[in-house]
């Protein structure tokens, strides 16, 4: 059994996993563990994060600012599209326009194409409700566009160099009244990561092959917005379907010790590194 990525959170679009029945047989589990580093009871609910959040946007636009969400194309940009609609009509946050960009545009239109397997109670909004950013490889569109207060939603979720969402923040952190909220998981080696972590006067490097940009933005966060289990609910998992080979994969070297150590019982357990071959006897 191949779990992939999986979450039992119920999430704005989309329904939490379904646990796994009892009895079931299972030789082989390999089982993701992106969490497995994280203490599971230090995370709110999803619901409590997503009033954090809309306090934070409301902070910075009512000063007069811009937010930038950096989001993953495939799964996050829709997810944050429709929690802010809702905060909007909820009127929780100020109407402002809300911008997406590329591939999450793209990826939006298959989800509205094929919106029946998203959660019953979900409410997916037309894509046009979105506005369409511009070429923000063009200063002068960014410029413009940070005039007047917004909320962009922009790939990439790490702030990839080049990307959007760093093309965006590579001017957005020159100014002290916008805000840079992460919403997804940021690899530590990322430009995203780095941010996260700055002080003012740090300079980092939002494209390559240019000079670095000095950090005056005080306003830079991080809400949880996972689309994985948390480590007890992965643990659960394992000892629901006693398993005789476990295969951990999809996390950091330190999630995949803690998973190893603290799960598995008596299974033989694996946690093989990149391109490395796991031999499992039958």
């Amino acid at each position: 059994l191949y779990t992939g990525d999986i979450s039992h959170t119920r999430q704005f679009l989309v329904g939490g996993c379904a646990r796994p029945r009892k009895g079931l047989q299972v030789d082989t589990l390999v089982i993701e563990s992106t969490l497995g580093a994280t203490e599971s009871e230090t995370n709110g609910s999803y619901t409590e994060e997503v009033y954090r959040l809309a306090d934070a946007i409301r902070r910075v636009l009512h000063r007069g600012g811009s937010v930038l969400l950096p989001s993953f194309a495939l799964g996050r940009t829709q997810e944050m599209a429709n929690i802010i609609a809702q905060l909007q009509e909820e009127a929780v946050i100020p109407f402002t326009p809300v911008y997406t960009v590329g591939l999450g545009r793209a990826v939006y239109e298959i989800y509205y194409k094929f919106s029946d397997y998203l959660h019953p109670q979900a409410t997916l909004r037309p894509l046009s409700r979105f506005e369409r950013l511009g070429n923000v490889w063009e200063t002068s569109v960014v410029q413009d566009l940070l005039r007047r207060p917004s909320i962009i939603i922009a790939t990439s979720g790490m702030m990839t160099e080049n990307t959007p969402s760093a093309m965006l923040a590579q001017t957005m952190v020159k100014s002290s009244h916008h805000g840079i909220f992460f919403v997804g998981y940021l690899d530590p080696d990322t430009l995203g990561y780095k941010l996260l972590h700055a002080a003012p006067g740090d300079v980092l490097q939002f494209e390559y092959d240019r000079p670095g940009v000095e950090i005056v933005l005080e306003d830079i966060a991080r809400y949880r917005f996972s689309a994985h289990a948390t480590r007890s609910e992965l643990a659960a998992i394992i000892e629901r379907l006693q398993p005789r080979n476990i295969i951990y994969v999809h996390g950091d070297a330190d999630a995949l010790e803690w998973m190893r150590e603290n799960t598995g019982g008596d299974a033989n357990t694996f946690a093989p590194l990149v391109g490395e071959t796991v031999t499992i006897e039958v």
